[in-house]
């Protein structure tokens, strides 16, 4: 299997199981994959859809509670925290972009002023 048939039967793998996922009010995101000769082995997150939401809005909370952060600020919106990265575990939205930085960083930007 080259890379070009991987890449094309991986998305239409997505493609199928979103339907499927839509209908039984499920996520799925591709989690990435590695191929050889003969195979291709794909990773793959399936969630409950608001249960997800909900949870990911309670971790950023306890987040910015723990780090003493805001959860938005100046366009600056905190969305993930990857506790198994030590260097970079913040994750924030910027002008619709993603950026991975470290605790002195993101305390920069979303940090509670002291009255």
């Amino acid at each position: 299997m080259d890379k070009a048939t991987a890449n094309k039967l991986s998305k239409e793998i997505i493609a199928e199981l979103q339907a499927l996922a839509k209908k039984h009010g499920l996520t799925i995101e591709n989690g990435g994959g590695k191929f050889d000769s003969v195979s291709l082995t794909m990773k793959i997150k399936i969630s409950e859809t608001e249960k997800a939401k909900v949870a990911t809005e309670n971790n950023m909370k306890s987040i910015c509670y723990l780090y003493n952060l805001e959860e938005e600020r100046n366009g600056i919106k905190l969305v993930d925290f990857k506790q198994r990265s030590w260097k970079r575990p913040f994750i924030f939205l910027q002008d619709g972009k993603r950026y991975v930085c470290d605790e002195r960083t993101i305390k920069l930007y979303l940090g509670k002023k002291d009255a």
